[in-house]
């Protein structure tokens, strides 16, 4: 069976990795679940940036035993 779920992401690196990754999730057309909540800690001056978010309408599957 399958379970709708919203799973919540810690992530950190560089500002513009960040920044970039959480981008390609929120414009990736073929992905359907949504990206929100995001919350970013750090500047584009700052070596480690730290963001948060949320993704919901994510499909979990379980197994039956």
């Amino acid at each position: 069976s399958s379970v709708a779920s919203v799973v919540n992401f810690d992530i950190s690196g560089p500002y513009i990795s960040v920044i970039n990754f959480i981008y390609d999730l929120e414009n990736d057309a073929e992905l359907s679940f949504n990206v929100d909540n995001i919350v970013m800690q750090g500047t584009s001056s700052v070596s480690d940036t730290k963001a948060t978010f949320s993704v919901s309408g994510v499909n979990i599957v379980t197994s039956e035993k």
